[in-house]
């Protein structure tokens, strides 16, 4: 047998054993739950939205989702992108933007010099209402086969 086929051999036996088993055992009654965040109608990137049962003993584990650069978002609970138990949710969402960001130049120049380098600073780009699950208004069903089109519409007052 010549090397590719014993790569080959070993590489089948891999998927066969790591992919028939679901990686986490708590992970097998999940599905699919992908959707987009709007703000005021546009896009919202590079925020985090965060799905807690109803009632919270119904599934004890957050589920979240972070935004690409149309808003979309893959929702996860245990791993990258392996989805949310069907159920109700109250969801929150977080936005900020660092506003003190330092050049990686001037972190270098300040550790070099022995000065403090500051705590980062953050600005919210919603309103605080939506960072927190109780007061956001946001509820999701997430239906027995998953649901891909999720829209959460936020307002910026």
């Amino acid at each position: 047998m010549n090397r590719l086929h014993v790569c080959s051999i070993v590489l089948i036996s891999l998927l066969l054993i790591c992919g028939c088993q679901p990686r986490d055992p708590r992970a097998k009654n999940l599905v699919r739950g992908q959707g987009q965040i709007l703000l005021d109608g546009a896009p919202l990137a590079g925020a985090t939205v965060a799905f807690r049962a109803v009632p919270e003993n119904a599934f004890p584990y957050s589920s979240i989702g972070v935004t690409d650069e149309k808003g979309e978002f893959t929702v996860r609970t245990f791993l990258p992108n392996d989805g949310i138990h069907p159920g109700q949710y109250r969801a929150m969402v977080i936005a900020q933007v660092q506003i003190n960001a330092l050049s990686a130049e001037e972190i270098d120049r300040r550790e070099a010099a022995g000065l403090p380098i500051p705590n980062a600073v953050f600005r919210s780009l919603i309103p605080e209402r939506y960072s927190d699950p109780d007061t956001s208004g946001i509820v999701v069903d997430i239906p027995d086969r998953g649901d891909r089109n999720i829209v959460i519409n936020l307002q910026s007052e």
